[in-house]
């Protein structure tokens, strides 16, 4: 059996989790989007699959659950803050998601996030072409 390298791995540090949320507040092209998904991986650590594949039935807002399908086939509830719940109730409600099989999580024309779909280019003006989001 081949022998296992030692991970190199590690946790995200305090500072480092506020950056990362700072920049995505205030840098990309969908403010609130950003935040929800990065909210979202935080709480469950789920895979970027089973982000993309929730749908709002797969939502319990009142017992803070959400449905995940991932890697594998695999289905499980994981728990998340009743404030999360609610803004992601709220975020489809919002975009247009309205049959329970609908996808929960969309851009702000009401399309589905999707892992090739791309947001419309956030529009550039004098001001905010000096901005930058490196530091």
């Amino acid at each position: 059996m081949p022998r296992r390298l030692p991970s190199c791995r590690r946790a995200l540090t305090p500072g480092e989790l506020s950056e990362i949320n700072r920049v995505a507040r205030t840098c990309g092209n969908d403010a609130v989007l950003d935040a929800l998904l990065l909210r979202l991986h935080t709480e469950t650590a789920c895979r970027r699959g089973g982000a993309l594949g929730l749908r709002v039935m797969d939502l319990d807002r009142g017992r803070g659950l959400v449905r995940l399908r991932e890697k594998g086939e695999t289905l499980r509830w994981q728990p998340v803050t009743l404030e999360l719940a609610a803004k992601l109730d709220e975020h489809a409600t919002m975009r247009g998601a309205v049959r329970p099989t609908d996808p929960l999580l969309r851009f702000r024309d009401g399309r589905a996030l999707t892992s090739r779909a791309r947001p419309a280019p956030r529009p550039t003006s004098s001001a905010s072409s000096t901005t930058t989001c490196a530091g």
